[in-house]
């Protein structure tokens, strides 16, 4: 029997949205993922800061995992603590910490179609690709190559429920105070209101 992989989700996860969730759901309804680990990007984060600490934005995930996944025990959130560690939390030294600490399975690392183009340059790239496989899930509109690198795999080649709407575009219209039922798990909407967060 073969061995399952590992899914590694990361992000900044700036709030978590539908779009996470679905994520998620189809890589725990894959025939080629056995857990999906769910990796909130550090504070310090090298090409892109985050609005909300990383401390709420981990309280939100967990939450996630609790309230939308019902403690799914194939999904791990795993503690912002972990990226803080390295200095700019790169793929490569995330991979290095797993195999240190003793996983032998496989890894997948999602991504976004808009980093396809730009995997090459990733850190130690010649390592990383031997490392993992990339896996890319197309949001809703864009499009994907059918001549896809051998180091990158699209989920499937089926439809998928998807979500096209941004973390960026969902904190614009919490600011404007406009309505976001539909993009946000309620249990998220209503930790948003609690925390104050992305408020106008």
């Amino acid at each position: 029997m073969n061995t399952k992989a590992i899914a590694l989700f990361g992000g900044s996860f700036d709030p978590p949205h539908n779009g996470h969730v679905l994520t998620i759901t189809h890589l725990l309804n894959s025939e080629i993922v056995d857990e999906v680990w769910v990796i909130p990007s550090g504070d310090g984060r090298y090409d892109k800061k985050s609005v909300a600490k990383g401390e709420d934005r981990l309280a939100l995930l967990q939450l996630l995992h609790e309230q939308v996944f019902d403690n799914n025990p194939r999904i791990r959130v795993l503690d912002i603590q972990l990226q803080r560690q390295f200095e700019n939390s790169y793929a490569i030294e995330l991979i290095d910490y797993f195999r240190a600490e003793g996983e032998k399975r496989p890894f997948f690392f999602v991504v976004g179609t808009d980093n396809v183009s730009t995997l090459s340059s990733w850190k130690d790239f010649e390592r990383l690709q031997n490392e993992v496989t990339f896996l890319v899930i197309p949001r809703l509109g864009e499009e994907l190559s059918v001549e896809l690198p051998p180091y990158v795999r699209r989920l499937t080649d089926t439809r998928l429920a998807s979500f096209s709407l941004s973390s960026t575009d969902l904190r614009d219209k919490l600011k404007a105070g406009l309505h976001v039922a539909g993009y946000l798990p309620s249990a998220i909407c209503k930790e948003l209101s609690a925390r104050k967060l992305y408020q106008r």
